[in-house]
């Protein structure tokens, strides 16, 4: 009886929650209010305002995307099925394939603001809400996980020291001196209401089996501490993952029927979740979560009386401060990470939600509704359910050519978004024509930043030369995703050395990729007065990964470096360009 309570219980929180959610994001356009929602009889004051401030700040998130340059389908046809992030051959190349935000060793840098993380089609692969659990949330989970104390201890006991661990989750290396942690013992406990022994999943005679933790009165105990907790996280799953929200609930239910797990599941009342880990100060390398699906996501809590534990997704070179009541959700599997060393204070404890321990089918996200302005692509995470990507893929060198429709159905998600950039470059006057005097190479390129088509003519010492490269040459460089082409502050002052192109060494210049088919291709005799090899777009690009674009304007044919925003709020490359006017 009290298994279904509580589920109804957290069914109405999670139901009150999407809608919420929803009416909050029409109101940020200012098209909604809020005030017909009604308060659900069963949510406490202290229950409605969690809910409040977690709709709000997941909204926030929704609007504040941090953009990936590639396609994460693309990224996870090149994981395999047991990958776990520890092979670093294997993840050097994958980080040359799919690149992290910034280059070299910068890292996007996440505090205070929640972001979501989105690849290049928009699609979700993971949310960051800093401090959005509540003190009083905080409390109940440090005061829950103490009920865990005598089960942490023994499991750290079991584990060996150094390189006689089996495995770094129990190394003893990892985890924080016991005889500096005052509030809880250092270590984890993993649990379930019902799962498979190990090495048992793929077994069609196994039985899943509870957890014995969940059959005692600590287990019991630390369910019922976090009731309430535990209807924000689920309402939380039901607006960013729904349908794996759904599929973790009917997963639940189904496991009640087995007759060894019905008493587990009974006592489990933790919602959707069908599997929970309990870390005690523990840094982590970097990793993987070999036994999660990759379409699916992973709930992470820090809390405890700490400044910071900071956590690195390092394929994707982003850093989140993670300070106390912050909720980081990600495909375990699909993402790198690690934590690193905690600062000002213990991290007692962080509790991760897995939700994939039996298969379930891979959805999608929560669509933002359609009459949003902004927003992510209303796409599936990673297409439809199983679906392979009908649009091209390449790897190892391999290209597959894409029909019209391909280029639609990638194109289609941005229809409105497009139709807005467009409109709003139209309603701004745009003069093109100058007048100049003979300029040196300097003074052309400060000339014409504004005026990036235009086409000088180069003085050789007998004649003025039509010149098709002049903007590499002088050093012009087009700056987008800034308004009136400002320079992006990511890349610092003004730069006091030449920018003037000049070809990589041999033996450093890049592979060519699709975009650079044509570079080569045969030109006709009649060439109106330029050099044939002024013809194919200079190689090489800058420690940014800003190459040189092929723009045809009305006045011909130009090769310039075209250098994007790289805040880490920005919209993606093609959208800056459509804002560009290219």
């Amino acid at each position: 009886m009290r298994s279904n309570i509580e589920s109804d219980y957290k069914s109405v929180v999670a139901e009150y929650m999407a809608d919420l959610f929803k009416c909050l994001l029409l109101d940020r356009s200012g098209e909604h209010s809020t005030n017909h929602l009604e308060r659900p009889p069963s949510m406490s004051d202290r229950v409605l305002e969690d809910a409040h401030q977690m709709c709000d700040a997941l909204v926030t998130a929704l609007l504040r995307p941090v953009y990936l340059s590639w396609d994460v389908e693309q990224y996870v046809q090149r994981l395999g099925p047991g990958i776990t992030g520890i092979n670093e051959t294997l993840e050097s190349d994958l980080r040359r394939r799919f690149p992290p935000i910034l280059p070299g060793n910068r890292a996007t840098y996440i505090s205070n603001n929640p972001v979501t993380i989105v690849d290049c089609f928009g699609r979700i692969i993971g949310w960051v809400v800093p401090n959005v659990l509540s003190r009083d949330q905080q409390i109940k989970m440090v005061n829950a996980a103490k009920c865990l104390s005598s089960n942490i201890r023994t499991n750290y006991a079991r584990h060996a020291m150094g390189p006689k661990a089996s495995s770094w989750r129990g190394n003893h290396s990892y985890f924080k001196n016991p005889a500096h942690c005052t509030l809880i013992h250092p270590g984890y406990v993993n649990f379930s209401p019902g799962w498979y022994e190990a090495g048992h999943d793929d077994d069609a005679t196994a039985v899943p089996a509870p957890s014995p933790l969940l059959q005692s009165p600590a287990g019991s105990l630390w369910c019922e501490t976090l009731t309430d907790v535990h209807a924000i996280l689920a309402g939380a799953m039901r607006i960013m993952h729904p349908q794996q929200y759904v599929a973790a609930s009917d997963l639940t239910n189904a496991l009640a029927g087995v007759e060894d797990v019905h008493t587990a599941i009974t006592n489990w009342g933790v919602g959707p979740f069908n599997a929970v880990s309990v870390i005690a100060n523990r840094e982590t390398p970097h990793h993987r979560d070999p036994g999660t699906t990759l379409r699916c996501y992973d709930m992470m809590i820090s809390v405890g009386p700490f400044t910071s534990a900071p956590m690195h997704l390092e394929g994707l070179g982003i850093e989140i401060e993670n300070t106390p009541g912050t909720l980081i959700v990600l495909p375990g599997k699909t993402t790198r990470i690690s934590t690193g060393e905690v600062h000002s204070g213990r991290r007692t404890k962080r509790k991760v939600a897995v939700y994939d321990t039996h298969p379930v089918e891979p959805p999608g996200p929560s669509p933002p509704p359609s009459d949003v302005e902004e927003g992510p692509s209303n796409q599936s995470f990673f297409h439809d359910l199983g679906a392979e990507p009908d649009h091209a893929y390449y790897g190892d060198g391999v290209y597959y050519s894409m029909s019209q429709n391909d280029f639609l159905r990638n194109w289609l998600p941005f229809r409105s978004v497009y139709e807005a950039d467009i409109l709003d470059r139209e309603a701004i006057p745009n003069e093109r024509k100058c007048m100049a005097p003979l300029l040196c190479s300097d003074c052309c390129r400060t000339e014409h930043i504004r005026h990036p088509f235009h086409r000088p003519d180069r003085w050789n010492g007998v004649t003025f030369l039509r010149t098709l490269g002049w903007q590499a040459e002088v050093g012009l460089e087009l700056y987008v995703g800034h308004a009136l082409g400002a320079r992006c502050p990511v890349y610092g002052e003004e730069s006091t050395t030449d920018p003037r192109f000049e070809p990589p060494p041999s033996g450093e210049a890049e592979d060519d990729t699709e975009e650079d088919r044509n570079d080569n291709a045969h030109f006709a005799e009649e060439t109106q007065g330029y050099d044939v090899d002024e013809m194919r777009r200079p190689k090489g690009s800058d420690p940014w990964r800003n190459r040189f674009l092929t723009i045809v304007d009305i006045t011909g044919i130009h090769y310039i470096r075209v250098k994007y925003c790289r805040c880490a709020d920005t919209i993606p490359e093609h959208r800056q360009l459509l804002r560009a006017g290219l």
